[in-house]
């Protein structure tokens, strides 16, 4: 059993229960989510710790893309191009002061400096949808034009925008520049991410003087020490192209990891990339990969580690790699060519994403994509966002994207002792998986969970605890921020009360892009991470197909047959399934061959209601128990609490969680009177908690556990995430771990006996009209009509926010947080 300290880092409370298995009054200990603890690391929820070395610099925006040492020593170029603000900035090294920042309205990560011309040149990010338009006015100093080269002076301490560069010819739809070289001639190398092409221009962008398609979605640009060679990432494509650097003929290309991104050449000619989704550095000498450095904490880690930046020390011969899912630059000794390793590990804010050398290498420049720590939601107006109002927005509490904030840390280049410090921080900031399972099994733990043999796991749309449960007294909430409570969720409060109440899971993801990757294969690549942040903040993303958006991992469904479980998918991910045993949108072609019936077809096709889709399933269910032989793995999508906000004609917010609750309901009673109930537990969860408001941490969300070994009446403290959900699944099939992620999640045994009740759920009727429908006139049918309703997050989350929390909560002021209470 791990010790008192232990239990604080696993973040696990014993409960104090009456014979009726109630939690009685439990004060929160510390280590609680977003405190700091006594090694001055901070809790995130997700169960990691941050303790970033250095000192920090707080950036306009979030997601630092590139870092540029200048020639003076002294300051840094840096951009931001996340969720927010966009920039470029320049900071001043001594002071740790952002000397001059000029707000874009769109911006990537390609970033160069030309001394000799005084240059600045930075991506504009996507061209769609500019067509035509005239120059917009920037957040920030100066204005922008959306180029797809954008360019600046630096005037003494004065970042000064100049005229930007379109690609000749190029197709303003397709225009997306990723990464920028500037050549010895002052010509201009660009790669096109979005038409897979690299261009080479004239230093006025007049001119394209040469042109190479290369391989899926180019991400990042290195020029050889010779400038004879350029070497081109192809994100999607598991390689490297190396290209004559004049003609930008093919010379070869080169196979290396997943998601190649960064890359960079070593004075020796060796080329180091990046392989986000292999967790390795390869490196090229020669035109062939001659060496794979994985950059994990430990070699035996599943995926999770996610380098993404690189930067070099000639004179220490030191290679340092940012492992953005590690929150830690590891440090690479690059002085025995082939026999390179792994000695250490820098630790960093959450996610860093940028990294560069100060010009004397005595320090490295760190940029954090995600902040330092996560925090609440919900607060004074004053002190959300000042309204957040862009356009038509008044968001009454923050959105979960403006939550994420841009760091430059400026660290000392450790010695041999401080390094092993700090990696011995990295590693007590990653929960340990084994010790957090060891403390929470007792003998005939693990039998009792291999006991169930069907595992039922629902995913739905986007809410946050105190949306839902604030009005559970039972539980840590905050009623003056609920939503839809008991009247229109009904059968939520009765399962938690049933069943058992957890108040304190947190999703992994921020959003629907990224949720659903965490919630079905406890992870998320570094495409998917870098372009919700785009999508959602409304400045356009690179589109791409499963070679990059889908999850380098796989998925749940994915690890269960791999072990010989069989799986059934209900709606859920169904581009993403590899063979015929679910509901596939084509099913009108052979239905046979799909193994749809038409009224699968007709429900998990192209809408129906969640009711619908629950009948659906206890039809198949019931088809199953004749026949004794059901499914191991089943995933069930009910996305109908998304809403459609308070669109003319569509069914009422209320209506819509009301019918999503009632299926939940009906779910349950389906499964607890059938003769599988025994073998039985239905894990339900939201993919994330973007849409609303939550008190103790905007990713803290809605999750139940049901089944026939869950303490019946039990209020469950116990910090928890996505993973853990997943963790216990995989405990339950007996399958191994997809990531670092679910490996060290702790897994919800806290909630679960070893003896069975098998008392089953009757559902409750609807307090709510669920037939009801939005009226056809009036302000918030006119906002809401402005949204893409077509699929799930197509519309604007913030304006989605603020339309229900002025249809549902009219007149009513957000109330200040609640601290200090559980």
């Amino acid at each position: 059993m791990l010790g008192a300290i232990g239990l604080l880092v696993a973040g696990w409370v014993p409960a104090s229960t009456d014979g009726n298995n109630v939690v009685r009054s439990q004060k929160p200990r510390s280590g609680r989510v977003n405190e700091t603890n006594k090694r001055g690391a901070t809790l995130w929820p997700n169960g990691w710790s941050v303790s970033p070395a250095g000192r920090s610099i707080h950036l306009p925006g979030d997601m630092p893309a590139t870092i540029l040492a200048l020639p003076d020593g002294k300051r840094a170029l840096v951009n931001t191009c996340g969720f927010h603000d966009h920039s470029l900035n320049l900071v001043d090294l001594t002071s740790g002061r952002v000397l001059s920042s000029v707000g874009l309205v769109r911006s990537w990560i390609g970033l160069s400096y030309d001394a000799k011309r005084n240059e600045v040149c930075l991506s504009g990010g996507s061209g769609k949808g500019t067509e035509g338009k005239k120059p917009v006015s920037a957040r920030g100093k100066g204005e922008q034009i959306p180029f797809a080269i954008l360019r600046f002076k630096i005037d003494g301490n004065q970042l000064v925008s100049q005229p930007g560069l379109d690609i000749p010819e190029q197709d303003l739809k397709t225009q997306f520049v990723s990464s920028i070289v500037r050549v010895a001639n002052g010509d201009i190398i660009a790669a096109n991410i979005q038409s897979d092409t690299v261009f080479r221009l004239s230093g006025d962008g007049s001119t394209v003087k040469a042109e190479r398609k290369v391989g899926y979605r180019p991400y990042g640009l290195a020029l050889s020490p010779d400038s004879k060679t350029l070497a081109v990432t192809n994100w999607g494509d598991k390689s490297v192209s190396l290209l004559d650097a004049g003609s930008l003929a093919e010379r070869s290309r080169i196979k290396v990891g997943a998601h190649p991104n960064a890359l960079l050449y070593l004075p020796d000619g060796r080329l180091v990339v990046a392989n986000a989704g292999s967790d390795s550095l390869s490196v090229i000498q020669g035109g062939r990969a001659v060496e794979t450095i994985p950059t994990t904490l430990a070699l035996s880690d599943p995926l999770g580690a996610a380098p993404i930046a690189l930067a070099y020390s000639p004179k220490r011969r030191l290679l340092f790699s940012a492992n953005s899912d590690n929150n830690a630059v590891a440090v690479v000794d690059m002085r025995r060519p082939r026999h390179s390793q792994v000695i250490g590990f820098i630790p960093t804010g959450r996610y860093p994403s940028a990294l560069a050398l100060s010009r004397d290498e005595s320090k490295l420049l760190v940029g954090t994509a995600k902040g330092m720590a996560s925090s609440h939601n919900a607060g004074p107006k004053e002190a959300s966002e000042k309204k957040a109002t862009e356009g038509e927005f008044e968001v009454p509490y923050k959105y979960i994207g403006n939550i994420l904030s841009g760091d430059l840390s400026i660290v000392r280049i450790p010695n041999g002792r401080q390094l092993q410090r700090m990696t011995a921080s990295v590693k007590a900031n990653r929960p340990d998986g084994k010790k957090r399972l060891a403390s929470v099994v007792e003998p005939g733990m693990l039998k009792a969970l291999h006991g169930i043999e069907h595992i039922v796991y629902v995913i739905k749309e986007n809410r946050t605890y105190d949306q839902v449960l604030g009005d559970d007294p039972r539980g840590n909430g905050e009623k003056d921020l609920v939503m839809f409570g008991n009247d229109i969720t009904p059968n939520e409060h009765k399962i938690v009360k049933d069943f058992v109440l957890f108040d304190n899971i947190f999703c992994d993801g921020e959003v629907s892009q990224v949720g659903h990757q965490w919630t079905d294969g406890a992870y998320a690549g570094d495409y998917t991470e870098k372009q919700w942040i785009l999508g959602y903040g409304d400045h356009e993303e690179v589109e791409s197909d499963t070679r990059l958006n889908s999850s380098p991992g796989g998925f749940l469904w994915q690890n269960a047959k791999r072990h010989g479980r069989s799986t059934r998918i209900y709606g859920e991910y169904l581009q993403w399934q590899e063979d015929h045993s679910s509901a596939h949108g084509d099913v009108k072609a052979d239905p046979e061959k799909y193994g749809c019936s038409a009224a699968f077809e007709k429900v998990f096709g192209r809408g129906g209601r969640d009711t619908e889709k629950v009948d659906v399933f206890l039809n198949e269910m019931h088809a199953a128990e004749k026949k004794g032989k059901w499914p191991n793995f089943m995933v069930m999508a009910l996305p109908e609490d998304h809403t459609h906000g308070f669109s003319a004609g569509s069914y009422s917010p209320q209506a819509m969680v009301g019918s999503n609750d009632l299926a939940v309901g009906r779910l349950i009673e389906g499964i607890s009177h059938s003769k599988f109930w025994s073998k039985t537990a239905v894990f339900i969860i939201q993919d994330d908690a973007q849409d609303g408001p939550d008190h103790v941490d905007c990713h803290r969300t809605v999750g139940m556990l049901v089944c026939p070994l869950v303490k019946r009446g039990l209020v469950d403290h116990t910090m928890y995430s996505t993973s853990s959900m997943i963790r216990t699944i995989e405990l339950m099939l007996g399958l191994p771990p997809m990531s670092q992620y679910d490996a060290n999640a702790m897994p919800m045994i806290p909630a679960l006996s070893r003896r069975l009740d098998l008392t089953p759920y009757t559902a409750v009727a609807p307090g709510i009209d669920i037939n009801k429908k939005n009226p056809a006139k009036g302000e918030l049918a006119r906002r809401s009509a402005k949204l893409d309703f077509s699929d799930v997050d197509r519309c604007d989350p913030q304006e989605l926010n603020a339309i229900l929390w002025k249809g549902i909560r009219p007149g009513q002021p957000e109330p200040a947080p609640v601290h200090g209470r559980l």
